[in-house]
């Protein structure tokens, strides 16, 4: 087999993990193709050198990851950071989480464009390793392999994320509930 087709059979399996996730790191949402396309030539260009073997989605991921952060830098500063939670909000955590469990669908209508500004808000760090362990479905270990950090940042870098997802989208919930 030719090497663009042991290539394309490898990316064939991690193509689809690999789009969701370069798509959460990107500040600029319309940068996904280039993105995604930059990846992929980097990847192919050194694939002659890939052990066959070793761990290809972690490879690529990594790969990924270094070729978003360098189209970030370039563009320069991200979309704007969602606004700080008044302390009054939050007394109504516990009836926001209610309403949620109670009728999510109805809340998951709208929830792209304020998951995405979420997700942004979030450092670089956090974001990556949030991606990695969970759309990509990375253990903490394999994350830190990616990110070239040790396991116990990307632990921490995960845990953070979480809480402040959680924080920023029970702030949205508060307000879709009116």
């Amino acid at each position: 087999m030719d090497l663009r087709a042991r290539f394309l059979g490898h990316l064939a399996h991690v193509r689809e993990p690999l789009t969701a996730y370069v798509r959460g790191l990107l500040w600029n949402p319309s940068d996904l193709p280039d993105a995604l396309q930059s990846a992929f030539l980097v990847a192919f260009r050194k694939f002659g050198a890939f052990e066959e073997g070793t761990d290809f989605r972690a490879w690529i991921f990594r790969i990924a990851t270094l070729t978003v952060f360098g189209m970030n830098r370039k563009a320069g500063t991200p979309l704007p950071i969602p606004e700080e939670v008044p302390a009054e909000v939050e007394l109504d955590r516990e009836y926001a989480y209610d309403e949620i469990l109670r009728d999510p669908d109805r809340l998951l209508q709208s929830f792209d464009d304020d998951v995405r500004r979420a997700v942004l808000a979030l450092t670089e760090p956090e974001r990556a390793a949030l991606l990695l362990v969970s759309v990509g479905g990375f253990r903490c270990r394999e994350a830190a392999d990616i990110l070239d950090m040790p396991i116990g940042s990307v632990m921490g870098y995960v845990g953070r994320a979480r809480g402040m997802l959680r924080e920023r989208l029970a702030v949205f919930a508060r307000g879709w509930m009116g």
